[in-house]
């Protein structure tokens, strides 16, 4: 699938009718600690329609060990994001109006500006 990356940039996003079930996984503790991971180029790919049947059709787990994560742009995501750095671990929200959907773990989160975050 491709989801294992060492680097916050150059990486794909993974096509939500192939895997329904991704995982994007960031080592950045040896290659670039405190990098930041744009997830721009995510744009609408994994919004989630309403789940009025009671039934998620696919999920997507980002985990970023050791650096930093910006939601940026107009993007409309549903993901489990999960951060594990006690010295990164930040949440920026860059430019633009994302919509989020999921749950955050993070050491902090500047979120200025406007950004839905929905649980």
């Amino acid at each position: 699938q491709g989801s294992y990356w060492r680097s916050a940039s150059g990486w794909s996003v993974p096509d939500p009718a192939a895997y329904p079930n991704s995982v994007l996984y960031f080592d950045l503790t040896g290659t670039e600690p405190g990098g930041t991971v744009d997830l721009k180029d995510l744009g609408s790919t994994w919004a989630q329609t309403s789940c009025e049947s009671g039934v998620w059709t696919r999920s997507l787990l980002i985990v970023i060990d050791g650096g930093n994560v910006k939601m940026n742009g107009n993007n409309e995501v549903a993901a489990s994001i999960v951060l594990t750095s006690r010295t990164y671990g930040e949440v920026d929200k860059g430019t633009g109006n994302p919509d989020y959907v999921g749950t955050l773990f993070a050491n902090t989160l500047n979120l200025a500006g406007t950004f839905d975050f929905e649980l």
